[in-house]
């Protein structure tokens, strides 16, 4: 990138940074598609939802890290073999 900069100019960002936006967009719709779409991970979303607009007041607004790391080992137990946290960390990257 930083040859390209000295060879095109400042003038390649531009491009270079709608490409970026495109891809990461696509990625994350693909992720969403695939991934957020499971029933098990959407009805745990759901619940964690409902859960959390149940407290915001409590929790100002912030969701609690414990809350956080609950939902994780849950990810983490869905399915044997699988590793849905791995699985995301994937779809994204």
């Amino acid at each position: 990138m930083l040859y390209s900069i000295r060879t095109h100019g400042v003038g390649i960002l531009n491009p270079v940074m709608k490409q970026l936006y495109k891809f990461l967009r696509k990625q994350l719709s693909n992720f969403c598609r695939k991934f957020l779409l499971d029933d098990a991970v959407k009805n745990m979303l759901l619940k964690q939802a409902k859960r959390f607009n149940k407290e915001k007041e409590k929790y100002q607004g912030k969701y609690p890290y414990n809350w956080a790391l609950d939902l994780a080992k849950q990810l983490k137990g869905l399915a044997e073999g699988e590793n849905y946290l791995e699985t995301i960390r994937k779809r994204i990257t």
